[in-house]
């Protein structure tokens, strides 16, 4: 007589494979999220700001070019009348030199609307006609000197003396509004607060809305026109 087969238990199954999983799923949940959720952040800032950000490029643009166009103009700003059509051949010198380098930020079109896009907002830029053909050595402080400012909609050749503009009217950065941004002769970029005063571009905005300051940059690099 034979002997019976010895049984032999099925041995446990290993949960190695589920800890595993479950260690690989944590992560992704508590690592692979965040940085899903930052990323996407990170996006949202870029897209909101990107319009401003061009927008004080548009502005630096056109101060080089007119900076440019006094030193081959004895001194001479353009007419009012014609600014646009005067600074263009400069404006376009300086956005070929801009889009090599420029990334993600485009500038604007010299040959179309001069001003910016900036989320649902379209503005222009205006001359200040009281500096139509003026002769730089006549203008005492150059960083007070506004000759270049923004406007609610754009316009060819657009020019009229400079006066601050409604700052709860002007684009948002974010929730909150930028003011209105203004160039002048020498010195930074400005952008307005809400008390119609000026103050250097880049400036946090939390502050734009409480502290006026005068139109001048503190900035030693800047150089008046002396021709």
């Amino acid at each position: 007589m034979s002997a019976p087969p010895q049984f032999v238990p099925t041995p446990p199954k290993s949960k190695t494979g589920l800890w595993i999983g479950l260690i690989i799923g944590g992560a992704a949940v508590c690592c692979i999220g965040p940085m899903l959720l930052l990323a996407g952040g990170g996006w949202f800032a870029f897209k909101t700001g990107k319009g401003s950000i061009e927008c004080m490029v548009n502005f630096s643009v056109v101060q080089k070019a007119l900076r440019h166009y006094v030193k081959d103009h004895n001194g001479k700003l353009p007419s009012a009348e014609k600014w646009q059509d005067e600074l263009r051949p400069y404006v376009e010198n300086s956005a070929s030199r801009y889009e090599a380098k420029s990334g993600p930020f485009k500038m604007f079109d010299p040959n179309g609307d001069w001003g910016c896009v900036d989320g649902d907002n379209t503005t222009g830029m205006s001359f200040n006609r009281d500096f139509s053909g003026k002769n730089v050595k006549e203008i005492k402080d150059q960083m007070a000197a506004i000759v270049v400012f923004e406007i609610e909609k754009p316009a060819k050749n657009a020019n009229q003396p400079y006066k601050p503009l409604d700052f709860e009217k002007s684009p948002k950065l974010f929730t909150m509004h930028r003011g209105w941004l203004a160039i002048p002769l020498t010195g930074k970029p400005l952008a307005s607060d809400r008390n119609g005063s000026l103050k250097p571009m880049g400036t946090n905005m939390s502050d734009i809305s409480k502290e006026p300051t005068k139109s001048k940059s503190d900035d030693d690099s800047d150089v008046k026109i002396n021709l």
